[in-house]
């Protein structure tokens, strides 16, 4: 999570994606951040978002993430495009770039077996992430 100003940025990491993940971590946040923004823009991601829509169209959220946000008062927004919710994909490149590079994690006890595609890709948990190809 980054606030829109001053750009502070959040990052926790799990071994899960799971709504109650997700919404931990956004708990968090809140702690780090010492309170609750008045709105969260989400780029559609589908713990929030039902599906996609043509903008304009009103968007499907999810129950839970209407009653997480109502809970702790703050306004759910969904982005239309990408630059409808500013820049915090800098962060993530920064997070995965610069901070886990070549760092090895004996703490994540989760270590599973995955088949790597010829097209250096690998399935885990219905998503497909890429890997560096040997040279």
């Amino acid at each position: 999570m980054t606030l829109s100003y001053p750009r502070d940025p959040f990052c926790c990491f799990t071994t899960s994606q799971d709504l109650q993940t997700f919404f931990d971590c956004h708990r968090r946040a809140f702690a780090h951040y010492g309170g609750v923004p008045t709105s969260i823009v989400y780029d559609r991601t589908k713990t929030v978002v039902r599906r996609d829509v043509a903008p304009g169209e009103a968007v499907p959220l999810h129950p839970e993430a209407v009653g997480f946000a109502g809970h702790y008062d703050f306004d759910v927004l969904a982005a239309y495009r990408p630059t409808g919710k500013g820049r915090p994909e800098r962060q993530s490149l920064i997070v995965r770039d610069h901070v886990l590079a070549g760092r090895p994690f004996s703490c994540v006890e989760e270590r599973q077996l995955r088949h790597l595609g010829k097209d250096c890709l690998v399935a885990f948990d219905g998503n497909l992430y890429s890997v560096p190809a040997q040279g």
